[in-house]
């Protein structure tokens, strides 16, 4: 239970400092939906597909590699660097909070981050037109773990 509450108490407060900076919640969430529209456009152009099946085919794609992109450069390395900057990283590592629980709430938060790109860029694409079909799971699981990659 303490590392349950340790990971959201961490994930809870990189969440509130992305809040504050809403500068980063603007670019997390105009990445995906500019690879979802540069994907779909290019998809109906060169492959002749109606626009609501090239934004279908691009979608699950635009995800996939926003998911791995971000990972790399706004993932977790970005996080810890910017605590050890922020001289937050020393404060955390004297307190008792294990270094389990703090790998584990930016994961989290992360994927809040992640789920919430999701959300948008499948709901653009529905808007346009495109119609999911197959297994959810499946589909919540590639996006689990692209966001773990």
């Amino acid at each position: 239970m303490k590392y349950w509450y340790e990971t959201l108490a961490v994930a809870q407060r990189i969440l509130i400092e992305l809040g504050r900076r809403r500068r980063s919640l603007v670019l997390w969430s105009i990445f995906p939906v500019s690879i979802l529209l540069i994907n779909g456009l290019i998809l109906k152009e060169r492959a002749n597909l109606s626009t609501a099946k090239a934004f279908e085919v691009a979608a699950p794609a635009s995800l996939v590699g926003a998911a791995l992109f971000f990972s790399c450069l706004g993932g977790s390395v970005a996080t810890v660097v910017a605590e050890r900057e922020q001289h937050t990283l020393k404060r955390l590592f004297i307190s008792p909070l294990s270094g389990t629980s703090y790998f584990l709430g930016i994961f989290l938060a992360h994927s809040c981050i992640g789920i919430g790109q999701v959300i948008l860029v499948y709901t653009i694409a529905s808007c346009l037109g495109a119609q999911f079909q197959g297994s959810i799971l499946l589909g919540c699981a590639i996006i689990l773990l692209s966001i773990v990659s």
